[in-house]
C-alpha cells in the first residue's frame, strides 16, 4: 500500500507539470494499492466538473456561514484588519485575526538594504570559488 499526500494541491494544475504527470500517470491513477490525499484550503480547481474525486471522497469543513467555529479565513483577516487599520491601530504589532504588518522584514528584502548586499556578495564569492 502507498499513501501520497499531495499538500497544496491546488497550487498549479498545469498539464505540462510535475506534479500532474505524477498524480495522473497511469500506474497511479489506476492502482489499486496507491492512495492520494490531496489537501488544499482552496480546491475549487480540484472539483470541477470534470473531477476524478467522487462527491462522497470530497470534505468540505465550512459550507455554513452560521456555523459556529473557531476557523479563520483569509477574508476575516482582511476584514479585520482594514477595521483595526481604520480605527488607527499599529498593524506593526501582532493582534489576533488580522494580518501583520512587518517593515523590518521589507527593508530587509529591499534591494538596497545591508543584509541584500550582504548575500549578493556572499554568492559572488562561492560562485568564485566554484571557478
Amino acid at each position: 500500500l502507498f499513501f501520497i499526500v499531495h499538500d497544496e494541491a491546488h497550487y498549479a494544475p498545469l498539464h505540462n507539470s510535475l506534479v500532474n504527470e505524477f498524480i495522473n500517470h497511469s500506474k497511479i491513477a489506476s492502482s489499486e494499492n496507491v492512495i492520494l490525499l490531496q489537501v488544499s484550503a482552496t480546491p475549487y480547481c480540484l472539483v470541477t466538473e470534470n473531477t476524478r474525486v467522487p462527491r462522497e471522497n470530497q470534505l468540505n469543513w465550512f459550507t455554513d456561514k452560521n456555523e459556529e467555529s473557531n476557523y479563520i479565513g483569509i477574508q476575516d483577516f482582511v476584514d479585520n484588519s482594514i477595521k483595526l487599520e481604520s480605527n488607527g491601530a499599529n498593524l506593526e504589532t501582532l493582534i489576533s485575526g488580522t494580518m501583520t504588518e512587518d517593515s523590518t522584514f521589507e527593508f530587509g528584502i529591499d534591494g538596497q538594504s545591508k543584509l541584500e548586499r550582504k548575500l549578493k556578495d556572499m554568492y559572488k564569492k562561492c560562485n568564485q570559488r566554484k571557478k
